[in-house]
């Protein structure tokens, strides 16, 4: 339901500063190649035919502006499909809605129905389209690969993720043949146009989590991996179009990813030379293969087979997998490579004997015999039947076997990872790890050598923690399925490669990036020219990669920063915010949206108070505060916040209120610290109760009242994780009561309010899913009402939207009106939250992470389409005249 009213929304820009863009998709009838669409995560879809110096806004009145993949058809152009939803991870990604069609080359877009509101189709990472049939689409998503043959209309799942599968590619002029990155647990290949998947074989030289691919051009059986390692980065080669992968070698071991693999990760294949790779990360690279073989050895699958609907397996940071086995653990013995062998571990088909192994009850990092427990400490127990066999299936023998019982009751047991109903966790129960050794099994008798304290690391292969995925799971031994977990273990030769900048670092994209994509302008020379997609918006190279320009300069109109604070200068249109990894900026007077803004702070930029005309404050990452006190002109860092990656908070928080501008607060993980002289000095409060600490962290001062301060991370059940109040300027806290309906939150805030004239009167912000958004309390915190309509069931009974909720506003005039900034847009009540309508109000559909009513005017910063305005006066006279609800 739309509400009238609308309003004339002020673009404030800055038309200088791109926000995080994944996807560049160009139009191949354009001879020029000059024409192409980009997709702002959370600024929607934009297109130019100059190669950047315009861009024009492509999804006015679309429900999500989280564009995250975008593919065409050859044969057919004109049809564009676009997901939404960011799926990688990362804090402040915007969730989607789906997958939407264009059939008029982006002009026009029609909602996919059977993609509305599914869970499926969330986070839809990437997009390849039939080129020869543009009904014909596959859609890796955050739960698995969908594919469909009627355009859109209806989806089957084809292969259900055992992690999120966040890249997905067709091989140029087979679409039957298509590869699949699956965080976890590796690459995957169709050779059927994605109907069927399974494991490519793949030797990880490291641990890795998210998977990126790219096939080459030039020779299409080639295709090359980027894989996440976490503390290392993973490149791969593939010679047989995707069903083999050997891992490429150099002596550096050359981290590009930079431990940001998981966010940013990208590669790309020269186009005339199957040999040359670029890589991105936090920053780009060339690399260039060799001739040289080199020998190598691993594992390349972990099947677990139908056994992922009951049985997962916890990362705990080590080896392969996403952390899930450990193979060559430093503490084995009597161990080498030439020990490993593919196993299955076969479920449900025969028993055999096991070594069991018990901890002590106060061993352990924490003193309760769970984690950080040393394998000398381990306790031999006996040699008891467990109701499974382990095989060596490449020499076809019956393994050893050993498992920690955690419960110390004789038996292998395993049980769901967090007990809902003994209230129990990991540590206390479920950590039933399983041990794989390289000796022939026998029957009759222990291994002499495993069967003593400590003895669970002779001949260890492979190491792992089972856990039953959820409460519907049950483990009955003598009933178990009949399924089989495979590990396979393969010999081959890898390939060695060395790394050469390629890039000229001097004149190069903005850091973090998401996407590269060659484009070929002359085969003749072998020209080329390459698209970034990047944190800061998109950059081209037109000279084979080497120079980069970023192509989001000012008037040209690519307006997708992404906000997490802003501000206004008392008395004078100039604005100040802080951005998404592109620093802190300041405006101009009366900025437009085409007009450029005035680069202040670097780093990730977040929350500015400026209630001064003289006195603006500005924040970097980990609480690092910098303040002007000539209105901007200068800064210098605050004294006592310095960046502070140990105890401050990623996503900086800042409050203070017109009344008492001095006054300024902000959270750490030691407590609530605040300032009577504007950052000059600072004291601590230390709560004595529920204090948690996490990027989600807000302060606010009560704008009735600059007495009262609210501030903490969350309201639930957990003791640590709750919100105060502080009724004396901070320098007391106090924890606020739980809400007590039936479906409490039970998470941390994502966003915190007060009101305009009420002291006691402030709310609550969640993003959960299926549960309360917006929480009152009207007596500080001793009590909670549900405003979101999600009290009693996972669907609102008076109009909310089921979204990511950040900032709200309570109109000072008009203190029935309520305004809430969600991760769709603008909702509002105007019967004090008892019903919510979609405010469109002259905005699109962007998220809205801050919002303030500031020197007459609502302000709002949103992650996606920078700064935009309305004098409160416009908003007085729209609410006596806008028609009932």
């Amino acid at each position: 339901k739309t509400a009238g009213g609308r309003l004339n929304w002020v673009e404030r820009g800055p038309g200088n500063v791109g926000g995080r863009t994944r996807p560049i998709l160009v139009d191949p009838t354009d001879p020029n190649m000059s024409t192409w669409w980009a997709g702002a995560v959370g600024g929607g879809l934009w297109r130019t035919i100059n190669r950047g110096l315009a861009w024009q806004y492509q999804s006015d009145d679309l429900p999500n502006m989280a564009a995250t993949s975008l593919a065409l058809c050859e044969s057919n152009p004109d049809v564009i499909y676009m997901g939404t939803g960011e799926g990688y991870g990362n804090v402040d990604g915007v969730d989607g809605n789906g997958i939407f069609k264009s059939t008029d080359r982006g002009n026009t877009w029609v909602h996919l129905a059977a993609t509305v509101e599914s869970a499926d189709f969330r986070h839809v990472n990437r997009l390849a389209v039939d080129p020869a049939n543009a009904d014909v689409v596959v859609a890796a998503t955050g739960t698995g690969i969908f594919r469909t043959e009627d355009g859109g209309t209806s989806w089957a799942e084809v292969y259900t993720g055992l992690g999120r599968v966040q890249d997905l590619r067709a091989q140029p002029g087979n679409f039957n043949m298509q590869i699949a990155g699956v965080n976890g647990v590796g690459i995957v290949h169709s050779t059927d146009a994605g109907l069927t998947w399974e494991l490519s074989s793949v030797v990880w030289s490291a641990g890795f989590g998210r998977v990126e691919l790219a096939y080459s051009q030039s020779h299409p059986n080639i295709a090359y991996a980027a894989a996440d390692g976490g503390t290392s980065s993973g490149l791969y080669r593939s010679d047989d179009g995707g069903v083999t992968f050997w891992p490429m070698v150099d002596g550096s071991n050359f981290h590009w990813l930079g431990g940001q693999g998981w966010y940013d990760n990208t590669l790309a294949v020269n186009p005339f030379k199957p040999d040359t790779v670029y890589v991105g990360g936090i920053s780009l690279y060339r690399t260039i293969m060799t001739d040289t073989k080199v020998p190598v050895a691993g594992p390349t699958a972990f099947d677990q087979g139908d056994s992922h609907t009951w049985l997962s397996f916890v990362n705990f940071g080590a080896s392969a997998f996403g952390g899930r086995v450990s193979y060559l653990d430093g503490a084995a013995v009597d161990v080498t490579t030439l020990d490993y062998s593919s196993i299955e571990i076969r479920f449900g088909q025969g028993s055999q004997k096991a070594h069991r192994f018990w901890v002590k009850k106060d061993a352990g990092t924490f003193n309760n015999g769970g984690s950080g427990i040393p394998f000398p400490e381990y306790q031999y127990g006996s040699y008891v039947d467990v109701p499974l066999q382990v095989w060596d299936t490449d020499n076809n023998r019956q393994l050893m076997f050993s498992f920690r019982d955690q419960a110390d009751d004789g038996a292998f047991n395993l049980i769901e990872f967090y007990s809902s109903d003994a209230q129990e966790t990991r540590d206390d129960h479920s950590r039933e790890y399983m041990f794989i050794h390289k000796y022939d099994y026998d029957a009759n008798a222990p291994h002499a050598d495993i069967a003593e304290n400590g003895g669970l690391v002779n001949g260890m292969l492979y190491f792992m923690w089972p856990f039953l995925t959820d409460s519907t799971a049950t483990w009955d031994p003598n009933n178990l399925p009949n399924q089989t977990l495979r590990i396979d273990y393969a010999r081959g030769e890898g390939r060695t490669r060395f790394v050469d900048s390629g890039i000229d670092e001097s004149n190069s994209a903005h850091v973090d990036h998401h996407n590269l994509v060659p484009v070929v302008v002359d085969q003749g020379s072998e020209r080329f020219w390459m698209i970034n997609a990047n944190d800061g918006g998109v950059a081209l190279s037109t000279d084979n990669a080497r120079i980069f320009r970023e192509v989001d300069n000012a008037f040209a109109g690519y307006n997708t920063s992404q906000f997490y604070g802003v501000a206004k200068k008392p008395g004078d249109p100039i604005y100040i915010g802080g951005t998404q990894d592109n620093g802190t900026w300041m405006s101009y007077g009366n900025p437009n949206s085409r007009r450029g803004w005035n680069a202040v702070l670097g780093g990730d930029g977040f929350e500015t108070v400026w209630n001064d005309p003289d006195k603006v404050m500005g924040s970097i990452q980990f609480t690092y505060l910098l303040r002007s006190l000539n209105g901007g002109t200068s800064w210098s860092p605050v004294p006592g916040m310095p960046f502070d990656q140990t105890n401050g908070q990623f996503i900086s928080t800042i409050a203070s209120s017109e009344q008492a501008p001095n006054n300024v607060y902000t959270t750490k993980r030691d407590g609530l610290w605040y300032s009577r002289d504007f950052g000059s000095s600072w004291n601590l409060t230390v709560p004595t109760e529920g204090w948690a600490f996490h990027s989600g962290g807000k302060a606010r001062v009560s704008i009735a009242d600059s007495n009262v301060v609210w501030a903490g991370y969350g309201l639930d059940s957990n003791p640590v994780n709750k919100l105060h109040v502080s009724m004396d300027r901070g320098e007391t806290m106090a924890p606020v009561q739980l809400p007590t309906m039936a479906r409490a939150p039970e998470t941390g805030i994502s966003g915190l309010a007060t009101h305009p004239t009420e002291s006691g009167t402030a709310y609550a912000l969640f993003s959960r899913y299926g549960y309360p958004k917006v929480l009152e309390t009207k007596d500080h915190g001793q009590t909670w009402t549900d405003l979101s309509g999600f009290g009693t069931s996972n669907v609102s009974d008076n109009g909310f939207p089921d979204v990511a909720v950040y900032d709200m506003i309570v109109l000072p005039n008009a203190t029935h009106v309520y305004w809430v900034g969600t991760e769709i847009g603008l909702f509002k009540s105007k019967s004090s939250g008892k019903e919510w309508n979609y405010a469109h109000n002259g905005l699109p559909a962007v998220s809205v992470w801050r919002m303030k009513v500031q020197d007459g005017e609502v302000i709002l910063g949103t992650h996606g389409r920078g700064v935009w305005t309305v004098p409160t006066s416009q908003v007085d006279v729209a609410i006596e005249e806008e028609p009932g609800e």
